[in-house]
């Protein structure tokens, strides 16, 4: 049986691009968010030859997610597809935020599907101007995670057959997101993540520079 896994990834680091970004306001950000466009884009690579690659694409009703592994001259592609059964993303005036991702993988259609809800929430900062960036204030804020719910349900023919559930909880700075306000109007938000990390080390079974690439672009609308 085929068992989908979602990964949720620090961003430790952020390099964002130089275009010109929305300037915001706390009233604008603070709404109940439907996210009704959302790409993220995902890839890794190290010296040894290994990549891996992951697209995914959604819209309010529905989604696509295609992986690609790589090992020296062998590669494996998945394609993953199913509904969106909500996206929505609440940022309240009081410095705290919440997050609901609940999708439906059709695994075999109707009668073999995964359904994964992930829930997020913890607090939420506009990040300060800083010297030598090309930012202006309020362009950006972050999104700090304190915890994180993950439930799975596999069902067959309707029937919930068999439930996985997982509960973290994180400290303050340890796992956070940093968004760019690409537009702000006042019932729709545009916003950017864009994450790019090398890092080199002499030590493990694959030394040499491991290189993770992450960009995520959404769409929000007021509930």
């Amino acid at each position: 049986m085929r068992k989908i896994v979602s990964y949720t990834l620090s961003v430790a680091f952020l390099v964002a691009g130089m275009s010109s970004c929305a300037k915001s306001t706390k009233g604008k950000v603070t709404n109940e968010w439907r996210v009704v466009s959302y790409l993220k884009n995902y890839s890794f690579s190290n010296e040894g030859g290994q990549s891996a690659s992951t697209v995914t694409n959604m819209t309010e009703n529905s989604f696509t997610d295609e992986s690609v592994i790589s090992n020296g001259g062998m590669s494996v592609t998945n394609n993953n597809y199913g509904t969106v059964n909500a996206h929505l993303l609440t940022i309240k005036k009081d410095g705290t935020w919440s997050s609901t991702v609940d999708l439906t993988y059709d695994m075999g259609g109707s009668s073999n599907q995964q359904r994964n809800i992930t829930e997020q929430s913890g607090t939420w900062t506009f990040v300060g101007k800083t010297k030598g960036d090309d930012f202006k204030k309020n362009e950006r804020f972050l999104l700090n995670i304190l915890t994180e719910k993950k439930t799975s349900n596999q069902i067959i023919n309707q029937v919930v057959v068999s439930t996985y559930e997982s509960n973290e909880t994180y400290l303050t700075g340890e796992n956070v997101q940093i968004y760019t306000i690409k537009e702000s109007k006042k019932k729709e938000m545009e916003l950017e993540l864009v994450n790019d990390v090398a890092v080199t080390s002499d030590y493990g079974a694959t030394p040499g520079t491991n290189t993770n690439n992450l960009s995520i672009n959404m769409t929000l609308k007021e509930k």
